[in-house]
């Protein structure tokens, strides 16, 4: 009898096009229709997930680049591109804060707060409000 969590995990490396039904069933010892009948029970689909992780691993790959490409810069161009960036930010968070007022619901501006207080090491306290 294999678990449900075993389950669970081999059908999303299916999904991802990590692993083909003939591994996963080598390896619970079980046969390629019981894989098969399992998947489809479970609604696993082989390489459903494949371009959702190709697209990140793009992503990913599109942002190293780019810092890559700010850490060849010269000492005071990258400072320069590091405060423009941090200065688009605030920016950013002040319109979503004034929005969110003028809507009359402060909280609404949360979806933009979040992000960026996270990638500033800031934990906000409190319950919060979704907008």
């Amino acid at each position: 009898m294999i678990p449900d969590a075993e389950w669970e995990r081999q059908g999303r490396l299916l999904e991802l096009g990590v692993k083909h039904a003939s591994e996963i069933a080598m390896e619970l010892g079980v046969s390629s229709q019981t894989v098969s009948r399992e998947m489809k029970r479970r609604g696993f689909r082989k390489n459903a997930l494949l371009p959702v992780s190709l697209a990140k691993i793009e992503s990913y790959l599109d942002k190293k680049a780019r810092s890559q490409a700010i850490m060849d810069l010269p000492e005071a161009r990258r400072r320069q591109h590091i405060a423009k960036a941090n200065m688009e930010a605030v920016g950013a968070m002040v319109e979503a804060i004034i929005q969110a007022d003028l809507d009359g619901d402060i909280c609404k501006a949360n979806a933009v707060i979040e992000p960026l207080a996270a990638a500033v090491g800031v934990k906000l306290h409190g319950k919060r409000r979704r907008a």
